[in-house]
């Protein structure tokens, strides 16, 4: 795993930790699973969206519902310039 994507990661799972309300992400939990629902998957979108500039939206979370995953997602949109 690149630096940058591991950088990465650890922001999303921060952002999950921050709305969710819990400790302990691995980037393999499913968003759902730990609580997660649509208005959550909204207040992360959001947030992931401001912390980095790059187009995020709920819908995003429900297709990409670990940490891992919507990590990969991000990181390609950042290097298409979305």
């Amino acid at each position: 795993m690149s630096e940058p994507h591991e950088q990465l990661t650890h922001l999303v799972a921060e952002a999950w930790r921050e709305v969710l309300g819990i400790d302990g992400i691995c980037p393999d939990d499913d968003f759902f699973d730990l609580g997660g629902d649509s208005l959550t998957a909204a207040r992360l979108a959001a947030l992931l969206h401001t912390r980095l500039g790059t187009e995020v939206n709920a819908v995003d979370v429900l297709d990409q519902p670990t940490v891992s995953s919507l990590a990969k997602e991000l990181e390609r949109r950042r290097a298409d310039g979305n």
